[in-house]
């Protein structure tokens, strides 16, 4: 199979990238070399507990002027 473009890496960046350019009607080859996509915003256990990764913040330290 043929594709428009192939998006390397399905983190947030590349999935990103890879819907906009499927809702404007490209075919989209999205690899990932972990098992999943989205790696680090699947988060991780210790010892039966599960730690939440996933996208926390934006922006900066707004000070007043």
């Amino acid at each position: 199979m043929r594709y428009d473009f192939a998006v390397i890496g399905a983190g947030v960046s590349g999935i990103t990238s890879a819907l906009i350019l499927a809702k404007h009607g490209r075919s989209v080859a999205l690899l990932e070399k972990a098992p999943r996509t989205a790696p680090l915003l699947r988060g991780f256990s210790r010892q039966g507990v599960q730690f939440d990764t996933g996208f926390h913040y934006t922006g900066g330290n707004r000070g007043t002027d």
